[in-house]
């Protein structure tokens, strides 16, 4: 037992900055399924997603040394958003099927790893789901 008590309770919501709404809203809502939820006026392009208790803020902003840049490539080090998943391989089969590179979990880890529009790293992940199949991840890349 932690022994200090913890100040949060929880993730209210992740901000990722993307240079394409249109695209962003795409993969986000269209390809994966969050809602989209009303959003203020905020004094800037943005959109407000929402997947179980947790939102999504896709904020439009030119990427900077201030604000951050992508990385290069799907790194599983990088920076990301993780969503837990049922079925990795419907997850993989769709994303894949709509023109993103996947790649496969590291350590033999139930995971999958794929950059959004903009470059920022987005990991799927079914750790958390014990009855999942149990594919070699690695090879859900290749």
């Amino acid at each position: 037992m932690n022994a200090n008590p913890s100040l949060v309770s929880g993730v209210h919501h992740v901000s990722l900055l993307v240079e394409d709404l249109d695209e962003a809203l795409r993969f986000y809502r269209d390809l994966l399924g969050l809602q989209q939820i009303p959003r203020p006026d905020l004094g800037f392009t943005g959109a407000w997603l929402k997947i179980g208790q947790t939102e999504v803020h896709l904020l439009c902003a030119e990427r900077s040394a201030e604000l951050g840049t992508a990385p290069t490539a799907i790194s599983p080090l990088a920076n990301h958003l993780a969503f837990a998943v049922d079925d990795l391989e419907v997850v993989v089969a769709k994303v894949s099927g709509a023109g993103h590179q996947v790649r496969g979990g590291i350590a033999g880890l139930r995971q999958a790893f794929v950059q959004d529009p903009a470059g920022n790293v987005v990991e799927f992940s079914a750790v958390a789901n014990p009855t999942a199949s149990r594919s070699d991840p690695v090879a859900l890349s290749r």
